[in-house]
């Protein structure tokens, strides 16, 4: 498996497919439910998973996501053409996850 793979619906899963990545087009938060535990035992280092799908995973699953520790790292996308807000608090709580220290984003 590649080191980096995304787990999409359409238009994202087009992009990053573009982007070189391994890409698992899912049609539903069930679908990416079922492919995100196939990933998660394996050597990939980051997980890229479509924002809109989060809502849509179990509890179960949500709750094994936030206490997971080391790789995979699972990195929630938003589309790109909505303006996100809150950026930089969300970069900044996904690479505390990873390096286990607080940064600012100023």
């Amino acid at each position: 498996m590649s080191n980096i793979i995304g787990i999409a619906v359409q238009p994202l899963a087009l992009q990053l497919k573009l982007t070189g990545m391994e890409v698992f087009e899912v049609s539903d938060a069930e679908a990416a439910e079922n492919a995100l535990e196939a990933v998660l035992d394996t050597d990939t280092q980051a997980v890229v998973v479509d924002e809109r799908l989060r809502k849509g995973l179990s509890l179960r699953m949500q709750h094994a996501l936030t206490q997971r520790k080391g790789a995979p790292l699972v990195i929630y996308c938003p589309e790109f053409d909505s303006e996100a807000s809150g950026t930089d608090s969300y970069i900044a709580s996904v690479l505390k996850q990873a390096i286990g220290y607080e940064i600012r984003l100023d």
